[in-house]
């Protein structure tokens, strides 16, 4: 009988700070340990045909797998092994080895514990990426708790109920410059679904948050990779100041050389200031159907292919 199993994966180790999510045949994953040479390392009872769930930290599951292979542990007793251990692995990941030979020095080498081990197990799953990533929350809620430090967590039956029939939550956001947790999640399963654009990694806000941009509204959130540098910064969208002339309340503050500027988006301090008055006004509107139209006019005067996706996604979700 397989059992069920969640892994939590921290970007924070990553040379780029960002974990790329895609579908793939024998992944590797790993798990580490530093104990004494008695104890078994991790993951002590994982094996071939068992199912895995991956999770980001402070994301949620956005992936399914099925154990491939389980190597044999390795053991570390030095750092020249540790180093022998981190030269061999593709990627490197140096973030990720400098962490572990930093705690088995100040441990080992500067510590009390001479007899300290490292221990390090590789396993190969079949993964493949949800069509809704689901956040550690309701059902799930055990798995999110700061006390729960393993990085491969055994699922109990109701747990692996939950994720099978997950119960989505539909709530209400007032206009926030914050992506909720949730929505973040849902986007960038529906994103990797349907998007021409490969290995998204994150969703980030269009209209910047810098500048009052809304972080809980579809209509202000794309997706983001890594071959892509968050679109544009803290960039005006030239699209923001061109929606603006078609509402008067807004075209008196727009400026003839934005308008006639050959680039996209816009740097400058003017612009980002013009941008500011914009979205102050936009978001104070009474009518959240009116900001949200505003929003998907000013992404519609970049990209015409992506705001058909989102439109599907909205009526897809009730959004």
């Amino acid at each position: 009988m397989s059992n069920h199993f969640l892994i939590k994966r921290s970007p924070a180790f990553s040379n780029t700070g960002l974990i790329e999510k895609r579908n793939q045949k024998n992944k590797s994953y790993s798990e580490t340990l530093f104990t004494d040479s008695q104890k078994q390392p991790l993951p002590k009872d994982l094996k071939v045909g068992d199912i895995v769930y991956v999770s980001e930290t402070d994301w949620g599951i956005y992936a399914i797998g099925k154990v491939t292979a389980v190597n044999n542990p390795v053991v570390c007793t030095s750092i020249e092994e540790i180093l022998t251990l981190a030269s061999n692995r593709k990627p490197r990941d140096e973030k990720y080895w400098l962490d572990k030979l930093s705690r088995f020095y100040e441990e080992n080498v500067l510590g009390s514990k001479q007899n300290l081990a490292f221990k390090f197990q590789e396993y190969f799953v079949d993964q493949k990426l949800l069509d809704r990533p689901l956040p550690l929350t309701d059902g799930l809620s055990r798995l999110s708790q700061k006390g729960l430090a393993s990085s491969i967590i055994k699922l109990t039956a109701e747990e692996v109920a939950f994720i099978e029939k997950p119960h989505y939550k539909h709530n209400n956001f007032a206009l926030s410059p914050n992506i909720p947790y949730a929505l973040k999640l849902d986007l960038y399963g529906f994103f990797n679904t349907n998007c021409a654009v490969q290995h998204f990694v994150d969703i980030d806000h269009f209209v910047p948050k810098s500048i009052g941009g809304p972080g809980n509204i579809i209509e202000n959130l794309v997706p983001i990779g890594l071959g892509l540098n968050r679109y544009k910064s803290n960039s005006i969208p030239k699209g923001l100041i061109k929606e603006a002339l078609n509402h008067p309340e807004l075209s008196h503050m727009v400026k003839k050389q934005m308008l006639n500027a050959e680039k996209d988006f816009l740097a400058d301090k003017e612009a980002k200031d013009v941008g500011l008055k914009i979205t102050k006004q936009v978001n104070s509107w009474d009518d959240q159907n009116k900001i949200r139209a505003f929003y998907r006019s000013v992404l519609l005067h970049h990209f015409v292919d992506y705001v058909r996706i989102l439109d599907d996604y909205r009526q897809l979700r009730s959004y």
